[in-house]
């Protein structure tokens, strides 16, 4: 091996182990958070959803970046990480948590998408226990991918690879956001009606108001988790469309530096969801705050739990901007 190989593969190893340490430290942070749950927030699907991403963001920091990095640095220095490591652990380990995600990303989008078409189906059964089912086909599916990947000649796998588990979810998830972009739209122009309504009936129009701004927010983040999928995966799979299609060019140096160049991209996804989450959305925001002990959070958390308790048959008309929701209101 000369030295450019060398040289190309010590950096690339120093850059994945930056990346798993920054994966392992923000998504642990995230699941100790929904583990607690100090402020009592994340006790639906798509909490549910948001924490089995992390598992599986967590994993690909302790176990894939970490071991691609550590023997990336052991290749640039003459050991070839094959023998240790072995054929069993070469395949299953290196993209087992990188196809789950995927997937996850892929149902996330989706629930989204029910959240807010089908509000009422998605009270009724987009409960933690079907997401939590939902996970697991997911992270099923990624195993499976990696025992076929076995079997199967290396060049026919990349190529069921490069459209079962990106072109696919990407269509897919393209077309979910649109339709949930077109279904919120529809529901905030119904819900800005200004017909006179009873008092109680105004209460009720304006938490149905809170609700959607809430849905909105997610969807925003959603959106934002997209564009992570897509940055983060479109090098590689372009690498993967080269292989398939130009095996020629994989025996130049320039593809050898390309090829280790985008493996980093696969993992800086599953660093910044958590940094996402705490930008966007609020209630995360404020349970690490809770659980690293600010007073202030808890204050604020009964005030608006009080607030919520006044009685029903109140003639008071309230301004929208006056009612306060609970954080542990559902989202």
């Amino acid at each position: 091996m000369d030295s450019f190989h060398c040289e190309v593969l010590l950096w690339n190893g120093m850059v994945l182990l930056v990346i798993a340490l920054v994966t392992s430290l923000t998504n642990g942070v995230l699941l100790i958070t929904v583990f607690r749950d100090p402020l009592r927030c994340f006790r639906n699907g798509g909490s549910a959803l948001i924490a089995c991403l992390a598992v599986t963001d967590f994993l690909t920091g302790t176990v894939t970046a970490s071991n691609a990095g550590i023997f990336s640095i052991l290749n640039s220095q003459g050991i070839p990480s094959l023998r240790i490591r072995g054929v069993l652990q070469e395949k299953l380990v290196s993209q087992f948590t990188v196809r789950s995600g995927i997937l996850v990303v892929t149902a996330f989008t989706f629930e989204r998408f029910l959240a807010v078409a089908m509000p009422h189906f998605y009270r009724n059964y987009v409960i933690i226990k079907n997401v939590n089912i939902c996970a697991l086909v997911c992270c099923t599916v990624g195993f499976l991918a990696s025992i076929i990947e076995l079997a199967l000649d290396k060049v026919i796998f990349e190529y069921i690879s490069y459209y079962g588990f990106f072109i696919s979810p990407l269509i897919l998830i393209t077309i979910c956001y649109l339709a949930t972009y077109i279904a919120l739209r529809k529901r905030l122009r119904s819900s800005k009606s200004t017909s006179v309504m009873p008092a109680a009936s105004q209460q009720q129009r304006m938490r149905e108001v809170q609700q959607l701004k809430r849905e909105r927010l997610l969807f925003h983040t959603a959106f934002f988790v997209i564009l992570g999928f897509v940055f983060s995966y479109s090098p590689w799979f372009s690498v993967v469309a080269i292989t398939t299609y130009c095996p020629s060019c994989t025996k130049t140096r320039w593809y050898f530096a390309l090829y280790r160049s985008t493996i980093p991209f696969l993992y800086v996804n599953s660093a910044l969801n958590p940094l996402l989450y705490a930008w966007r959305i609020p209630r995360y925001r404020k349970s690490v705050a809770k659980m690293f002990g600010n007073p202030r959070i808890a204050d604020e958390s009964t005030l608006n739990t009080n607030q919520l308790k006044m009685p029903r048959n109140s003639a008071a008309i309230l301004e929208p901007q006056d009612v306060v929701f609970s954080s542990a209101e559902p989202v």
